[in-house]
């Protein structure tokens, strides 16, 4: 059982400048420690023992422990947590449709009892096999559920990472001749030139080149998988973007041809190949590890060093709201052996994991914040700085976004922290960040500002920025596009049946059918991106509501002043996309999750 925190309704306070209750908050916070724990011996149901090298997780002491309401779901239902919730939506499903999917129609048939049905299927039309075309699949890099994989190229980067040295990932001497053509064709004299002048981009899925990860798809599941670099040209005249080549494996060899547009169906397989695995890349690494799996370690290590009228525990706790309920359920259900993971993606659990465990040790918390992800892809931000491809909402959106939460955490924090070293002698929170960063704690990099601490109010300001961020905008916009976009599945099939083409001209309409997913396989996908795109009881960003620093007047002021700018910027998203055929709703504040519930 737990215990209410004695100082859990008091006004908030540093624990320095808390001289009253300062005996009584420490000895929760021993208390507490006891009971929020960390362990890097994950269990996921239905797997003997515990998959190593995953991130730490939340470590449930015996006899048992529960969360008191404002931890968990409270007073809200989830469909995430009910068992037989997509055996329900499977069925209903399978009501209206009874057939074995033999056509593109099929696929779109099987979505149909399921509404609204996805404008990816209405706008187009299933004889033309047309619903992919380039500049859609180029509208999926900008404003799809993965918008960060996009890179811009400048010439340093390029003669790194592209040039012809005999080791390059991409075989751009094989096709150059035709890329000349395609470059000039939108407005630049050259690919060279497009180089030089930063138009040609970059969505590089390399990572996926591993044996292991190959051998996991194929020896557990039967699937395939590839490893596709996607170039992009920036027309320099009007701003557009479109896609120009796709190599779906690294390497230059014969077997490792680029693919162009001109190459008629091996070109839209290899476009479906780069939506499948950016799919993959998007629920594995962007969403599972980099938003659920860290969202627990910071939320177990704060109940861990933080006192509950902590300035930085009130203006976090309601960001945590059902977080660890909702990964514990997923390692009971989504994640478990017998779960939708192993039935719909193609490297399953395992793959995951092994991704999850090659990256963890070099990932930086600070390096990946939305600013920094930016800036280090090659996308300016500043001051009169605004996106250098138009249609790149997730930067529109992103950055103002961000500007908000960043103006309402550093005005708030200054309400508690009127100087510098009120952050430096701040001892709760230089032991939240030593738990972070120790290795048999939380074991993250890139937290500290250096030495294994924080000492400025810029530097904290940011760093909770990052972590909401990570919390609200990040996974909610990883989630709200799902059923518009994966649920018909040749447009993101999360596994692939067929090897990738190593050779060109060996592709038609029945290869690619054969490659999809069956039957079995699609309504399992279609039937989870539903749950997870149309959750019940969804508390909006915009509906935050922070108890603690109400109590606090200055602090009031300051959230009823971010509450009215998230108002003003839902209202300009709702105005833009009054006019567009898909409406771009993932950074919407109004519609953004305030925590990961989901």
């Amino acid at each position: 059982m737990t215990v209410k925190d004695p100082l859990s309704d008091h006004a908030p306070s540093l624990p320095q400048h808390d001289t009253d209750n300062f005996v009584v908050r420490q000895n929760f916070i021993q208390r507490r420690r006891m009971l929020w724990n960390l362990t890097k011996s994950a269990r996921i149901h239905g797997y003997n023992g515990t998959m190593s090298g995953l991130p730490p997780t939340f470590q449930l002491l015996p006899p048992s422990y529960a969360a008191p309401d404002d931890e968990c779901m409270g007073g809200y239902k989830l469909r995430l947590l009910e068992r037989d919730v997509f055996a329900k939506i499977n069925n209903e499903i399978r009501k209206h449709f009874h057939k074995q999917i033999t056509t593109l129609q099929d696929y779109a048939d099987a979505v149909g009892s399921l509404k609204p049905t996805p404008k990816i299927i209405t706008q187009n039309s299933m004889a033309l096999w047309d619903w992919l075309d380039d500049a859609e699949f180029t509208r999926q890099r900008l404003q799809g559920l993965n918008p960060e994989k996009l890179e811009r190229m400048n010439r340093d980067k390029w003669n790194a990472r592209f040039a012809a040295n005999g080791t390059t990932p991409f075989n751009v001497a094989s096709v150059q001749e035709s890329l000349e053509k395609l470059v000039t064709a939108r407005g630049s004299a050259s690919f060279d030139a497009a180089v030089e002048a930063q138009d040609i981009f970059v969505c590089d899925y390399s990572m996926f080149d591993d044996p292991d990860l190959t051998l996991i798809a194929a020896s557990a599941f039967n699937r395939y998988i590839a490893a596709p670099i996607a170039l992009f040209h920036r027309n320099p005249n009007d701003s557009s973007l479109k896609v120009i080549a796709i190599q779906l494996f690294p390497g230059i060899a014969e077997d490792r041809p680029v693919f162009l547009p001109e190459d008629s169906w091996d070109w839209l397989l290899a476009k479906i190949w780069v939506q499948s695995i950016d799919g993959q890349h998007q629920e594995i690494m962007s969403h599972l590890f980099e938003c659920h799996f860290i969202a627990e370690i910071f939320q177990v290590t704060m109940n861990r060093q933080l006192g509950a009228n902590h300035p930085v525990y009130q203006i976090l706790h309601p960001h945590f709201y059902a977080t660890l309920f909702i990964n514990a359920a997923a390692r009971h259900g989504l994640l478990a052996y017998d779960g939708l993971v192993n039935q719909v993606i193609g490297v399953g659990v395992p793959g995951a994991a092994h991704m999850i465990k090659k990256a963890a040790p070099t990932w930086n918390f600070r390096e990946h914040s939305f600013i920094n992800s930016l800036r280090n892809r090659g996308f300016e931000v500043g001051p009169d700085v605004t996106s250098p491809i138009s249609g790149y909402f997730w930067y529109d959106d992103g950055v103002r976004l961000w500007n908000t939460l960043h103006l309402f955490i550093k005005t708030t924090l200054q309400v508690f922290y009127k100087t510098d070293q009120d952050v430096e002698d701040d001892f709760e929170l230089q032991q939240w960040v030593s738990d972070l960063e120790n290795p048999d704690v939380g074991d993250l990099k890139g937290v500290s500002e250096r030495d294994g601490k924080i000492f400025t109010v810029e530097f904290l300001t940011d760093m909770i920025t990052n972590l909401i961020w990570i919390t609200t905008a990040k996974h909610s916009s990883g989630n709200i596009a799902q059923f518009e976009l994966y649920s018909f599945i040749p447009n993101v099939p999360a596994a692939l049946y067929s090897p990738a083409p190593t050779t060109k001209g060996c592709v038609d309409k029945e290869v690619i059918l054969k490659a999809l997913p069956c039957e079995d396989a699609a309504l399992s996908q279609i039937s989870t991106v539903y749950l997870l795109s149309t959750t019940d009881a969804r508390p909006a960003m915009i509906q935050a509501d922070y108890p603690g620093l109400n109590k606090n007047h200055e602090a009031q002021i300051h959230i009823a002043e971010f509450k009215l700018k998230l108002s003003l910027l839902s209202k300009d998203i709702a105005d833009r996309n009054s006019s567009l055929i898909y409406p771009y709703k993932s950074l919407d504040p109004s519609i953004v999750a305030n925590s990961i519930f989901v």
